[in-house]
C-alpha cells in the first residue's frame, strides 16, 4: 500500500509539533512544607493560620515564603464557607497578596470507605511592586480513602481557570497523598504532586513533594 507524499509531510508536521511541545517544556522538581494551626471557636466555626516554605530549582533555592490565615464556617453537615488572606514573599522577585473565597461540599456515609470533597473557589492576587492582578476560578475535586484510623490515602485533581484575558484554563494540578494521625489532635500530610501550565512560550511542569504538620485545639 502505498502512502502519499502529503501524508508522509502530515505525519512528519505532527511529529514536530509533538516533539517541540514535549521539549520545550521546562521541568523542575520542588519542596513544600509547612505547620497549620488549627483553633475551633465552636463547633461550626474555625480559624486558621498556615505558615509554608516553598523551594524550586530542583530543591536546591528558596522561591517562597507563605503567611496565612482564613476563618471556615460550617453551614450544615455538607456545606462550608472559607476565606482566607495570603502574603508571599519571593527574596528574588516581588510580593504578593491573595484573597480566596471558597465554598466547599463534602460526602461521607458511614461504612463506606470513600469520602469525596469538591472545593470551588476565586482568588484574587496582587502583585506588590507592579499593581497587576490576576482572577481565577479553582475547582478542586479529591476523594479519601478509609484505609485505617492511622493514615488516608487520597487523590485530587484542581484545574486553574484564569479570567483575566482570554478566560481559559491556564494548569492544573494532579496529587496522590496521605494523612496521617500522628497523635490525638496532631496530623501530618504528605504528598506528590504534578502541576502542568498552559499558554506559555516555555510551561512549567513541576513535580512536587510535599510535607505539612496541622494541630487542631478547640476552645
Amino acid at each position: 500500500m502505498m502512502i502519499s507524499k502529503r501524508r508522509i509531510f502530515s505525519l512528519a508536521g505532527l511529529l514536530f509539533i509533538a516533539c517541540h511541545f514535549g521539549f520545550s517544556q521546562k521541568k523542575d522538581k520542588e519542596l513544600w512544607s509547612g505547620a497549620t494551626f488549627k483553633l475551633d471557636i465552636n463547633k461550626d466555626l474555625r480559624v486558621d493560620v498556615e505558615e509554608q516554605v516553598r523551594f524550586n530549582n530542583n530543591i536546591s533555592r528558596m522561591n517562597v515564603l507563605i503567611s496565612e490565615a482564613g476563618v471556615l464556617y460550617d453551614l450544615n453537615k455538607h456545606f462550608s464557607v472559607k476565606g482566607s488572606f495570603r502574603y508571599s514573599y519571593d527574596p528574588e522577585s516581588h510580593n504578593k497578596y491573595r484573597y480566596t473565597a471558597d465554598m466547599i461540599y463534602e460526602w461521607s456515609k458511614k461504612g463506606f470507605p470513600l469520602d469525596f470533597k469538591y472545593r470551588l473557589r476565586f482568588q484574587q492576587t496582587f502583585e506588590e511592586h507592579t499593581r497587576e492582578s490576576e482572577s481565577y476560578f479553582r475547582n478542586k475535586v479529591s476523594v479519601d480513602y478509609n484505609m485505617t484510623k492511622f493514615v488516608d490515602p487520597y487523590i485530587s485533581f484542581e484545574p486553574y481557570f484564569k479570567l483575566n484575558g482570554f478566560n481559559e484554563i491556564t494548569n492544573y494540578r494532579f496529587a496522590i497523598g496521605l494523612d496521617w494521625d500522628v497523635y490525638k489532635d496532631l496530623s501530618l500530610e504528605t504528598f506528590y504532586m504534578f502541576e502542568n501550565e498552559f499558554g506559555e512560550p516555555k510551561p512549567k511542569l513541576s513535580s512536587i513533594i510535599g510535607l505539612g504538620l496541622s494541630y487542631r485545639l478547640e476552645i
